[in-house]
């Protein structure tokens, strides 16, 4: 995996391209982005859920959050530890798609 990604992220069993990884926040806010790639062992890889859970935050909640997120190089979960952030911040989800897990 990616450094800094989770169990639960993106191209999970498989690295992650240089492009894939430019590409991660391209609908996040400049500022968020900048933050989100900036990560103490380079870009912080979040699930889709994490993502969305904070894109439904003001900008500035998404700016917080996220460097909240990467001045603690400790976090083995950046997705888990982002979803609490984002709904303690207010943050409501619609949760994963139904249907369950697809396989």
């Amino acid at each position: 995996l990616a450094a800094g990604a989770s169990p639960n992220a993106p191209g999970k069993g498989a690295s992650m391209s240089p492009e894939d990884i430019a590409n991660l926040y391209q609908d996040f806010d400049h500022q968020v982005a900048a933050v989100l790639h900036a990560g103490p062992t380079g870009t912080i890889v979040l699930d889709e859920g994490a993502q969305n859970l904070l894109k439904s935050l003001p900008v500035e909640m998404q700016v917080d959050i996220s460097t909240q997120l990467i001045s603690q190089p400790e976090i083995k979960n950046p997705s888990g530890w982002l979803v609490k952030a984002c709904i303690a911040a207010g943050a409501k989800g619609t949760g994963p798609p139904s249907g369950g897990l697809s396989q």
